[in-house]
């Protein structure tokens, strides 16, 4: 076993950890300055003047698809679910290739800014005001969720206290979301895609070297006896509190599909230039999906 690194080498690495934090905050920040003089009107604060390409909205939908989440609770449901903790990702692939195949194309041509408007010409005022209340408190809702599951990672990591990991990291996101508006958010969803990816993909690397490649996995899911554990669909056990059995995998892909081909995931489909490109941001996220679930897991 090697020795434990010295004081003063932690101290170093601490150091460094923390400029590279700090250096990645002022990324975040200077795209929001950046991307501020692109926004003359509320068209372009709000869907990019409908001029972002296949790419850089395929990245973005990435990006804001998952959170912190995916590599911590969700990295514990793998350890407890095996290959069966994979069916989120696997629904995300089928509802945006749906995306990809028509669904995005229909919503770039709705020519609106924002969702409640589809509401409100369906249905009328009413409906697009109580369409708009409850998204927006939900909204708020899963926002501090996600928010809170991030600190609670970044302040276990570095040492930080938590109510001030906060308060930091919710006010640089809504700095450079609230400056910058829908192009702020999507080139920095696209930087943090650029950083995320080629780690992620390091860390599988790393992973299954240590375990002597994918043979190797496979062999060693099988010597421990773990193979019916790690079954995709598992049969009913009364022993457990927790069953992913084949119902549980169709509910829970019914209700993803149900969010991937909603409304909600509409006014990312806006910002595009036209179908062609709606429909190229659909399929690149689905690539990207189906990549993430061999690497993520």
């Amino acid at each position: 076993m090697n020795p434990l690194p010295p004081l003063a080498l932690l101290a170093e690495l601490t150091n460094l950890q923390f400029a590279i934090l700090g250096g990645y905050f002022a990324l975040l920040l200077s795209i929001a300055f950046a991307f501020r003089r692109l926004n003359r009107d509320g068209d372009d604060y709000f869907r990019s003047g409908s001029q972002g390409s296949w790419w850089l909205v395929g990245m973005s939908t990435y990006m804001a698809s998952f959170s912190a989440y995916t590599f911590t609770g969700l990295a514990g449901a793998a350890y407890v679910a095996g290959y069966s903790a994979s069916t989120n990702f696997i629904a995300n692939i089928i509802g945006f290739s749906l995306n990809g195949l028509f669904l995005a194309a229909w919503l770039r041509q709705l020519r609106v800014t924002t969702a409640p408007e589809v509401i409100r010409d369906r249905f009328g005022p009413r409906a697009e005001l109580l369409y708009s209340w409850v998204g927006n408190f939900f909204g708020v809702l899963y926002a501090a969720m996600t928010l809170y599951t991030l600190c609670i990672f970044a302040s276990t990591v570095f040492g930080l206290p938590l109510i001030p990991t906060i308060i930091t990291v919710g006010a640089i996101v809504m700095f450079y979301s609230v400056l910058g508006g829908r192009w702020a958010v999507m080139g920095a969803d696209f930087v943090q895609g650029m950083i995320l990816i080629p780690i992620t993909v390091l860390l599988a690397w790393l992973c299954l070297r240590a375990v002597g490649g994918v043979d190797g996995f496979f062999a060693a899911v099988e010597s421990r006896g773990l193979t019916d554990e790690f079954a995709f669909i598992k049969p009913p056990r009364e022993d457990l509190n927790y069953n992913f059995t084949a119902p549980w995998v169709l509910a829970s892909t019914i209700v993803l599909l149900c969010d991937r081909l909603s409304l909600n995931a509409a006014p990312r489909y806006f910002s595009c230039r036209d179908g062609r490109h709606a429909s190229g941001a659909g399929w690149l996220v689905a690539g990207l999906m189906a990549a993430s679930t061999v690497v993520f897991f």
